[in-house]
C-alpha cells in the first residue's frame, strides 16, 4: 500500500493550513487539526511517521473471546 500526505490550505477556520494522509485508492485515513504555518505542518507529518514506525498496537476494543487482541509492544513481549 501506497499513501501520501497532502498538504492543504484550510478553506475556513483560524489556522490557515493542514495535512490529510491518503491511501492509494484515495481514501483519508488521517487528517490533521489545524497549523499555523508549512513549517508547523512538516514537524507535524515527521511525528507522524515516526510515531507510525514505533508505535504500539493497543486493543482497546475488549476483544471477543476467542480472538487474539493485537500483539501490544514491537518485540512481541
Amino acid at each position: 500500500m501506497t499513501a501520501r500526505f497532502e498538504v492543504f490550505q484550510a478553506q475556513d477556520g483560524p489556522l490557515p493550513f493542514g495535512f490529510r494522509l491518503r491511501t492509494d485508492d484515495g481514501v483519508v485515513v488521517a487528517r490533521s487539526r489545524g497549523l499555523d504555518s508549512i513549517d508547523a505542518v512538516k514537524g507535524a507529518i515527521m511525528a507522524v511517521r515516526e510515531s507510525a514506525a514505533t508505535g504500539l498496537v493497543v486493543d482497546m476494543t475488549g476483544s471477543a473471546p476467542g480472538e487474539s487482541p493485537p500483539p501490544a509492544s514491537r518485540d512481541g513481549a
